[in-house]
Formats: structure tokens, C-alpha cells, sequence
């Protein structure tokens, strides 16, 4: 420091010895310099700031390896890099300036795809000559990982994978979709552009963003995420399958007749080699649902595609190929104990009383039936049939069935589990008619009084047929207001039908002469069949076969059918000879027809189930049967009353025809109620039910004791008509009836039968036993005892490998049924991620035994674990 540089910077003064003592501020410069020769001392402050050392040290930016997750190779190519000799070895780094003496750390860079090690490393900079602009310190960089997703569009699941940037994506499980080829995959977020390096043109059906697949051998993982997608080429061929749907005799859903509900699946069949996007003809058959081309249903091999199938079915399918016809389609449809009709031609039904429908063997001779035992004059000759007398394909409810209920698409998809169809077959209707035309010879022509379900009363008298024509003809109303119908009662009927609740009661008819019934002849013609023994199903047998539209005697010359007219009151109405598919019943009647009381009692379904082929059956394995009811008919003890067909059973061993009991006082009927009571599934105490109680159980069963013929049972008691005869006795008619027992037959998805070797794994279990109940384990009472103790079929399967999570998905599994074991294996059309899911009655696997609707099945949306079969 010079005495210049202090006295530029001294702003103050002061008086020394000898000299002024006053303090003064300079102002200028020169009054100071003179001030100081004059004794003056200066004096200021001067703040002198130090600036630090600096000096350059170096990073080297070592990026981690991407097969060796312990090597670290430095980057040459980072932004500001240099090249320094260090050892005589030239490395490449980036120059950062950092003070002397100060620990200094590691400054990262930005590199994409790497993030720096987060515990820094740091040194302290020196500033020796010896060390000066020589540090170097190592940065290690580590890889990031980066997720690539796997989107299979629609294929199965492919696992997702973190990927180190910059590595090469391996392909991981090539995705399977069923009808398609996969080509490759797409990146679906493509941050490069169509253009992406690693990328190769390929053409996609499917509409996807980009028509680029992924070039694993090129293509390595950039510094973020990757969504890939599938690209699929649709298979040129596809398959498609057929489910037969059959009516239901009784419908179970009324208010929707067309309800699915209403329906029993009978059958699946297959086409295969059929060109993908083709249409199936759906009207390309006859009622019988034979196909009018056969050869246009497969295809012979992958080359050579169907390319416009029909729907229908071959004929062997239908018939099947063994002569006893057991192993054809028709044969699963519900014939209620009728032997099943499989003839697809030969019967005119246009013209059924031509001579062309008998039947005559090879030598030209007619073909003879049985003789019936209580008429032995009639004309036994036996008819040709036809299957469509029966059954009839229902074109409006035959249609595409797909994932959607209302798709009535045609055209095939790729994926066959898409291809879907339904052939749906009703139940052939017939106009049942009681009456009695003008011109029938025999007979009465009654009047029949029902109520609707609202309670109003109509009377149906057919007109011009005399008896109750003679009363109503002409008039609308009687005198208590109830409407005529003049054409008769007339109801349509689906073969097969119950006719519970439309047979005429013996309450509901009037004679008007005093006489009671004696029951119903069917299609007079010269020739007696009784029809007196409800309760009645629309059978084959009973009613339907061609021989029953109109009975001939054998030695009647004329044989001519009954003649009917649609409006009978109007006598310009033209009649006609009934129709194939009509039926004409007249009441007969006598004056000696008595009361009876018909009793029915079903063997129950736990005795049905315990009891082999064979078995000798106690009394008290049978149970009253709400079929019972109440008639008028002949009191003969030697009447041979014919047993009623009653779908699931059979009559039991001796009563295939029953003759009437010792006739029943009022005393005894009463103390009959007790003993019947005991008979019926809701068996206890007679004596500990009210009187009420008692009525409501005698009214379900149908029991009662009639004093009168001709008035309703709930009008007796106080009746007091003095035209009507009295009865003392009610005569008894008693039947009972075998349950029949029937094949659970148990197959894969695939249609095959599961199999042990050569045994198929089946069950014979009776009629009305239910496959639901089963097993479960909140059952009380009876119920309890007969389903509780089994094990349920769906519970019968059991995993093989049971929880291992290794094996979950390989389709194996054991069934377990009655002690034996057999295997069940996924069948390899399936896809890999369907696991079982439990039994269904129709192989599209909608319909699950445990009463559920399957909305995942194959034919739905999904499939993958909870939408198997």
C-alpha cells in the first residue's frame, strides 16, 4: 500500500500536534494536500475484496453395459465432450470449473435411456501445480428399464416385460386368436412415426393404426414405454355349427312363446372348410330342415371352401346311420313315450284317405297292425307317417344366434365360436274338436260350459249337429247371459301338448237328455275308439297317428271321413272332409253312466332312483298323483278302461288297462281321504289338519264324491235339481305308474363323449330328478335325504394339480362319478386361458345345470376363465 493510494481514498482529517483542533471534511482534493502541510493527519478505509481460486476438473460419464450389468464403458459422444491423455491414455470427458480447496462432485449430464448412480462421488480441487486441472471423476450411468406391453387384440394374453434401454425386445409368447393367422406386431403409440427404425411394411385386415410390424432383429428399446398391438390376417377358411333347438310340449314361458325358455337343445352339428365372410342360406331347406343341396354344407378340405353354405341338415344326420334310426337327431327329440317317426317322405298330407298312405310290404299286400282287443272289427291296416306330422322347422325363430340375440347376420366370421347358428323346430299343431257334425252317425252332439280365467262362462255347441243345437241354435246368449260359440270347442293343440287343462271336465258338459257320459270317440267313421281315460297327452298314439283322423271298420264299404264346416251357423259355409291335421271327438253317453273316481298314483322319484331294472316295487313306493280326477263313465266291472300315456312313466306291471273298484258310500270316500292323504307326497297327520286344510288338499287332488252327474263338484253339496239322478256310490278306477329312468350322458366341449377306455361316463336317473338340487347343502326334509348326500357334478371336477399355480392353465382335469375317475381334457380348438366352468345341457354351454345362464360362453363376449365350458 503507497501513501497515493491512501490519500485518494482518505475522506476524513484531523488536527496533529501543533496544528488545528477541529475535525473537517475535505471537499476537493487540493484544500487537503495543502491542510496536511499545515499539520493536518488524513486518514480513511479501504474494503479489499479477495476473489476465490478457481481451477477445471473433468467428469467421465460411464454408461452401464447392456449385457454386463457390472461394466460401465464411458461415453464418447456425450454433448461438450473432450479428450484428455491420462496414463498415456486418451479418455473422453466433459470440463467443469470448481473452487480450489472445496470438495467438488460429479456433475450429470442429460442421457437418454440412463439415469446417474445417486450417491455422488466428490473430491477436493487443489490447487498445486502438480495437480492442477487433473481431476477426473467417474459418473456411472445406469440403464433405465422401460415397461413393453402387449396388446393381442382380441388373441390370447401376453405377458407384459420391463425391457433396459437400448436392448433388444425379445418377440415374448406368440399370441394365438382363434380364425386368425398372427403376422406380427405394431407399435401402437409410435413416437417415430410410421417410418420407425426396426420397423417392416406389413399389410393388416384388421383396421389397426399402422400397417408397420416390429423387426425384433433391428429393433431395440427406446428411452420410454412401448405398446404393441397385434396384427392378425383372418384364416381364409372358417367353420360353423349348428344347434337343434326342439319345442317344448308344454311351454314354460306362455306370455313368449318364442322364448329361448320355451326350447330343449337336442344336438349340435359342424361345417367345416367354408370361405370366411360367406353367408349361410337360412331358407335353403324343406319343413323337415333337410338341406336342398347336401353338397353344399362341408367343404372337403381348406383349398377348396363352401362358398354359400345352406343351414339345413343331411338326412343321415336326421334319420342317423343305423337302421334302428337310435342314433339320428330325431330320435333326441321329445317324443312323450311315442315310438319316434324318422320317414321324410311317402305320406300325402294333402290327401290323407288315399290309398297310397297304407303301407304295404314287398309283395304289394297291406301291412297289418295289432287287433284292438274291445273292438275286433276294425280296420287294422297300418299307415305310412311322416316326420313333419310331428315336428316342423320354425323359419321365423331359425337364425344367426351370436353373442348378440338379435344378430341375423349370415355372414361367417373368422373365429367360428362367432358362427353360431340355431335350427329350431316346432312342434306340429292340430285343431282338436269336440263335437258332433251333422252326418256323423254316432254320438252326442254336448254342449261344453267353461269358464275363462277371468270367470266368464261360454257355451260351445256345434251348430246343425242336433242335441244342444236344438237349444242354442240361432241364439247369442242363454238365460244367464253366457255367450254361444256355435262353431264348437275347437282348440289347437302342439303334438305332444297336455291336455289337463283343456279336456272337457265332467262338470263342463250338459247333454240335455238326462244320460251321462260314457266318454269320447275319436274320428268316427263306421268304427268305436274310446278316449275315456284322461288325463290325455296329444300322443302318436292316442291321437295323432294317421289312423285315428277318421276309424274305419274293416268290411265298411263306404269308408268315409267325417266332414266339418269352420262356421256351421252360416249354411254358406263349405264343409270339408277333416284334415290331416284334425281331430274329431264326440261325446258318447248312456243312462246307466255312472260316478267314478279315478285314482293315479306315481312312483316317487327316491324309489325310482334306489330301485334297479327288475326290482320288485311295494305299494308304498307309489304316490298319489295330482292327476287324479273325477268322471262319468260305464260302471261294467268288466270294462277294460285303457291306462292314459303320461310323459316319464309307464304304466306299472298289470295296469295297462284297469277295471273299476267296489263302488264307495259317502262314509267310505271320507275315511278313503285319509288313506290317500297318507299316499301323497304331502303325507302326515289327516286328523291334525283343519277342515279347510282338508278340502284345500282333497280340491288339489282332484277327489270328491259326486251325488249327481252333470254338476260341478263345488255345487253338490246344496244341489237340489229334481231332473238330476242320485248316486249312492262313486266306483273307484285305479293306476299306477313306473317312473322312467333316463341317460345323463356326459361329453367334452368338443361333442365327444367322456370316456374311460371304452366307457362312457353316463348316469340312468330318473324322470323329473333334478340335476340343480343336487349336492347343495341348504336342502331340507325330503329333499335333503335324496339330493344332499350326492356330490353335485360340477363338484365332481376337480383340477389336476389341484391349486398350483404352474399347472392352472393346462386343461386338465379328473371327474369323478359313482367310484370311477375319467379325465377330461381341454380339447386343443379351445383357447388356452379357458379353465371349466361346469356342466351345461346344450353344447353351446349357455345353459348350466346349476340353474344359471352362462352370458360367457363360448358363443358370448369373453371366454377366458370365467367363460368357459
Amino acid at each position: 500500500i503507497d501513501k497515493n493510494l491512501i490519500k485518494e481514498y482518505a475522506v476524513k482529517q484531523r488536527q496533529v500536534v501543533g496544528g488545528n483542533s477541529s475535525d473537517q471534511t475535505s471537499q476537493n482534493p487540493s484544500s487537503s494536500q495543502q491542510g496536511a502541510k499545515a499539520g493536518i493527519q488524513y486518514y480513511g478505509e479501504l474494503n479489499i475484496n479477495y476473489a476465490p481460486k478457481t481451477a477445471k476438473y473433468y467428469i467421465r460419464h460411464m454408461l452401464q453395459d447392456a449385457d454386463d450389468r457390472n461394466k460401465f464403458e464411458e461415453d464418447k459422444k456425450v454433448p461438450g465432450v473432450k479428450t484428455l491423455t491420462v496414463g498415456g491414455k486418451q479418455i473422453h470427458v466433459t470440463e467443469v470449473t470448481g473452487t480450489v480447496g472445496s470438495n467438488v462432485s460429479a456433475v450429470s449430464v442429460y442421457i437418454p435411456g440412463y439415469e446417474p448412480e445417486h450417491n455422488l462421488i466428490s473430491s477436493p480441487l487443489s490447487d498445486s501445480e502438480d495437480e492442477k486441472d487433473k481431476l477426473v471423476l467417474n459418473l456411472r450411468y445406469y440403464r433405465k428399464a422401460y415397461d413393453v406391453t402387449y396388446d393381442s387384440a382380441g388373441g390370447t394374453d401376453v405377458t407384459a416385460q420391463k425391457v433396459y434401454y437400448d436392448q433388444q425386445i425379445t418377440p415374448g409368447t406368440k399370441p394365438t386368436k382363434r380364425g386368425y393367422t398372427f403376422k406380427g406386431w405394431q407399435i401402437v403409440d409410435s413416437t417415430f412415426g410410421d417410418s420407425a427404425a426396426g420397423t417392416t411394411s406389413e399389410s393388416s385386415s384388421t383396421g389397426s393404426m399402422s400397417t408397420k410390424t416390429v423387426d425384433f432383429d433391428k429393433f431395440k428399446m427406446p428411452d420410454h414405454d412401448v405398446k404393441l398391438r397385434a396384427i392378425w390376417e383372418e384364416n381364409k377358411t372358417t367353420s360353423y355349427s349348428v344347434s337343434v333347438w326342439v319345442q317344448k310340449a308344454d311351454l314354460v314361458d306362455k306370455e313368449h312363446p318364442d322364448s329361448r325358455a320355451n326350447y330343449d337343445f337336442v344336438g349340435l352339428v359342424e361345417r367345416k372348410n367354408v370361405k370366411t365372410g360367406s353367408s349361410v342360406d337360412l331358407n335353403s331347406m324343406n319343413d323337415a330342415g333337410v338341406a336342398n343341396n347336401p353338397n353344399k354344407l362341408s367343404g372337403t378340405n381348406k383349398d377348396n371352401p363352401i362358398l354359400d353354405s345352406e343351414l339345413g341338415l343331411t338326412k343321415e344326420e336326421l334319420q342317423g346311420k343305423n337302421s334302428d334310426h337310435k342314433d339320428g337327431l330325431i330320435a333326441k327329440f321329445n317324443w312323450m313315450n311315442d315310438t319316434p317317426v324318422t320317414s321324410l317322405d311317402g305320406y300325402d298330407t294333402e290327401n290323407p284317405g288315399a290309398e297310397s298312405n297304407y303301407l304295404k310290404d314287398s309283395d304289394g299286400n297291406y301291412v297289418k297292425g295289432p287287433i284292438d282287443p274291445n273292438n275286433r272289427d276294425l280296420d287294422n291296416r297300418v299307415y305310412k307317417d311322416l316326420f313333419t306330422r310331428y315336428f316342423k322347422v320354425n323359419k321365423k325363430l331359425t337364425k344367426r344366434y351370436t353373442k348378440d340375440p338379435n344378430n341375423t347376420s349370415t355372414k361367417l366370421s373368422a373365429n367360428d365360436l362367432d358362427n353360431t347358428f340355431d335350427l329350431v323346430y316346432d312342434r306340429k299343431e292340430y285343431d282338436l274338436i269336440f263335437a258332433k257334425p251333422a252326418g256323423v252317425g254316432r254320438g252326442n252332439n254336448a254342449a261344453i260350459k267353461r269358464k275363462d280365467e277371468n270367470g266368464k262362462t261360454t257355451i260351445y255347441c256345434y251348430a246343425g249337429g242336433g242335441d244342444c243345437s236344438d237349444k242354442y241354435d240361432g241364439v247369442n246368449k242363454d238365460d244367464h247371459g253366457a255367450e254361444i260359440n256355435h262353431k264348437g270347442y275347437r282348440v289347437n293343440v302342439r303334438y305332444g301338448q297336455s291336455l289337463t287343462d283343456i279336456w272337457p271336465d265332467v262338470n263342463e258338459l250338459d247333454f240335455n237328455n238326462g244320460e251321462g257320459s260314457l266318454g269320447w270317440q275319436i274320428g268316427y267313421a263306421g268304427g268305436i275308439k274310446y278316449r275315456d281315460t284322461p288325463p290325455y297327452r296329444f300322443t302318436k298314439k292316442e291321437f295323432a297317428d294317421p289312423s285315428l283322423r277318421a276309424v274305419f271298420e274293416k268290411n265298411q264299404k263306404d269308408k268315409v271321413a267325417p266332414s266339418i264346416s269352420d262356421d256351421p251357423s252360416n249354411p254358406n259355409t263349405q264343409k270339408y272332409e277333416l284334415k290331416d291335421n284334425q281331430r274329431l271327438l264326440t261325446a258318447d253317453t248312456h243312462d246307466q253312466s255312472n260316478p267314478i273316481q279315478v285314482i293315479i298314483r306315481k312312483q316317487s322319484i327316491a324309489s325310482a332312483k334306489k330301485h334297479k331294472k327288475g326290482d320288485k316295487i311295494s305299494e308304498g313306493d307309489y304316490e298319489l298323483s295330482t292327476d287324479s280326477y273325477s268322471k262319468d263313465d260305464t260302471p261294467n266291472d268288466s270294462y277294460d278302461y285303457p291306462a292314459p300315456s303320461i310323459a316319464g312313466f309307464n304304466p306299472a306291471d298289470g295296469y295297462d288297462t284297469a277295471r273299476v273298484g267296489k263302488a264307495l258310500d259317502s262314509g267310505d270316500f271320507e275315511e278313503k281321504l285319509e288313506e290317500w292323504y297318507n299316499e301323497s307326497h304331502a303325507h302326515g297327520d289327516w286328523y291334525g289338519l283343519s277342515e279347510d286344510e282338508q278340502k284345500a288338499f282333497a280340491k288339489e287332488y282332484h277327489l270328491a264324491f259326486r251325488k249327481y252327474r252333470g254338476v260341478p263338484v263345488d255345487e253338490q253339496e246344496d244341489y237340489e235339481g229334481d231332473d238330476a239322478q242320485e248316486y249312492d256310490g262313486n266306483k273307484p278306477l285305479e293306476f299306477m305308474y313306473d317312473r322312467q329312468k333316463y341317460f345323463v350322458r356326459f361329453y367334452n366341449a368338443d361333442g365327444k363323449a367322456i370316456k374311460d377306455g371304452s366307457d362312457a361316463a353316463t348316469e340312468e336317473l330318473p324322470y323329473e330328478y333334478s340335476l340343480t338340487k343336487r349336492g347343495k347343502k341348504d336342502l331340507t326334509g325330503e329333499d335333503k335325504d335324496l339330493y344332499g348326500n350326492d356330490t353335485s357334478y360340477d363338484a365332481s371336477v376337480t383340477k389336476d394339480g389341484g391349486t398350483n399355480t404352474a399347472t392352472q392353465l393346462d386343461g386338465k382335469y379328473t371327474f369323478t362319478l359313482n367310484g370311477k375317475t375319467y379325465s377330461i381334457v381341454r380339447p386343443a380348438d379351445l383357447p388356452k386361458d379357458y379353465v371349466f366352468k361346469g356342466w351345461a345341457v346344450d353344447q353351446a354351454g349357455r345353459h348350466l345345470i346349476n340353474g344359471k345362464i352362462n352370458d360367457n360362453s363360448e358363443g358370448a363376449e369373453g371366454g377366458s376363465e370365467s367363460g368357459s365350458k
